[in-house]
Order: structure tokens, then sequence, then C-alpha cells
């Protein structure tokens, strides 16, 4: 994809994640001649907070449930209440890694993989 076709196929999604990542904090935005900034050191910014402000609701969308299952079902019928604890477990741990993974590391794995 040309660099021009992908950013007028994707600049609605581009603006939705600049805002969330200026409302949360994350960067500032200059009006008129345009660019983001960060508004923090990279080794001060963690995964866990960029994914928790583009998506507050936490790692629902992340793990998720089905929405409605059946209540003839007897698997679906249980099947939040069975798996609530276990998700619970492995969202607290996937939440806990994104908070160890910094934009310093990100940035420096990048560097060392750029040929």
């Amino acid at each position: 994809i040309a660099a021009r076709a992908f950013c007028k196929q994707f600049a609605g999604h581009l603006c939705s994640v600049l805002n969330s990542l200026q409302k949360a904090g994350i960067l500032r935005i200059a009006r008129g001649v345009g660019g983001a900034y960060l508004n923090c050191e990279p080794f001060a910014l963690t995964v866990w907070d960029v994914y928790h402000a583009l998506e507050p609701e936490g790692l629902e969308h992340f793990i998720g449930y089905h929405p409605h299952p059946s209540e003839e079902c007897p698997v679906g019928k249980n099947i939040h209440a069975v798996l609530k604890g276990a998700y619970r477990q492995i969202s607290t741990a996937v939440q806990d890694s994104m908070k160890d993974i910094t934009l310093q590391q990100l940035l420096e794995d990048y560097r060392g993989n750029v040929l």
C-alpha cells in the first residue's frame, strides 16, 4: 500500500488513537504544523499505559466472553461463572506483564533488529 493511500484509508482510526493517547496525557499534539510528542520519557511509558488509554475497559476485549450464551445450553448458561476466576487470573498476569514492558525497551529491541 502506498503511503498516501494508507493514510487516507486509516486516517480516521489514526486520529482516534492519537486523541485517546492525548486524553490519557501520553501525547501532546501540535495543531497547525502537526506532530505528536510524548509527554514523558520512553522509560516511563509502559505497554499497559498505552493499552489502557486505547481500551479503558481493561482487558475485556482481549479476553472476552460470548456476550449472549444460550440459556438452554448447560455449558453456555454456566460458562461465565466457571471462567470468571480463571479469566481474572489471566487478566492480572497479562496486565502485570504489560506494566513490565516500557517504550524504551521496545525502541531498543527495534533498533537492535533493524538492518
